[in-house]
């Protein structure tokens, strides 16, 4: 679970800027991080962050097009985005913010598909493993292996089965 801050400072879309907010928490709170949000409008500040909060946050998002008075932010580096961004995919933006701060790994995924029934049975587990990769944040490749299921042959029906 990561403390997550945004700030958003839009004076002239104050709907939007709380559409942008009650997106952001429910993203965070789905995702299980704790999110605090301070919102600058035309109306005020609502949520002010305070010193501490901000010090202990693992990610800042900032959401400006007004004065966000980032310098309280002390050097702490946030992730910038656009309202449109946020009402899109708010996940994607804390993900995004997150990352940002987390060191660059690869995750590397390999499948191995076998079922000694039926060769089509193996390809078709390939083929949905390779359509669902899309969607996953890491690169895969699936290699189908067919196996038979017997080692040794059976006699053909027609030939007669020597006896011992």
């Amino acid at each position: 679970m990561s403390t997550i801050l945004a700030i958003i400072a839009c004076p002239q879309r104050v709907a939007q800027g709380q559409l942008a907010a009650e997106a952001l928490r429910k993203a965070a709170t789905q995702a299980g991080h704790q999110i605090s949000i301070e919102i600058r409008n035309a109306q005020g500040v609502q949520g002010l962050l305070d010193g501490g909060y901000i010090a202990g946050a693992d990610a800042a998002i900032v959401i400006a097009e007004g004065d966000a008075d980032l310098a309280r932010l002390g050097g702490k580096a946030a992730h910038s985005s656009s309202l449109e961004a946020v009402l899109a995919d708010a996940a994607a933006v804390i993900g995004k913010a997150l990352g940002a701060h987390a060191p660059a790994t690869t995750l590397r995924i390999v499948a191995i598909t076998s079922c000694p029934t039926g060769i089509a049975h193996t390809f078709m587990a390939a083929e949905g493993l390779t359509q669902a990769r899309s969607s996953w944040a890491t690169r895969s490749r699936s290699r189908p292996r067919a196996r038979s299921a017997r080692k040794t042959r059976s006699p053909p029906a027609t030939s007669p089965m020597p006896i011992w």
